[in-house]
């Protein structure tokens, strides 16, 4: 199935080739973490490449969470937040083929499963080291980086 992806970069890909999204989420990252982060926080030490992720990161100093929960009554600060945390209320109905583990949805099924299989699809742009998740990577990253 078709889809679109812009990732900072004006990239758009119009069919699905899991080699050219990695591709692109790879790009994104080196930009990310290696080049440099011109949005600085006026009140905190981070800064980032977007001055859109700059306007949604100064919303935690504002203490202003407008959206609620209504299972639990926590608030965030953002409204696709709260819409992630809402998957947390529901069903588990994404059961694991290798062992009895279940969730909520398909991605953190996918990226449980690389557990079992050893796949590790996110590559470091510069030094093609895998990783199994996405977050593991920007870790990585983030250490490669440090002066």
């Amino acid at each position: 199935m078709p889809f679109k992806l812009n990732i900072y970069l004006g990239v758009f890909v119009t069919y699905c080739d899991p080699n050219l999204v990695s591709y692109i989420v790879n790009v994104y990252f080196f930009l990310h973490f290696h080049i440099g982060k011109v949005y600085g926080c006026a009140d905190c030490s981070k800064s980032f490449c977007t001055e859109a992720d700059l306007k949604r990161h100064v919303a935690v100093h504002l203490d202003n969470k407008p959206f609620k929960c209504d299972k639990c009554q926590k608030t965030f600060t953002c409204k696709s937040s709260l819409n992630v945390h809402r998957r947390n209320h529901g069903e588990k109905k994404f059961a694991c083929s290798y062992c009895n583990m279940h969730f909520h949805v398909p991605t953190d099924l996918s990226r449980h499963v690389t557990v079992h299989t050893g796949e590790r699809p996110w590559r470091c742009a510069v030094c093609d080291k895998g990783y199994s998740c996405k977050s593991t990577l920007s870790v990585h990253i983030k250490q490669v980086r440090k002066p």
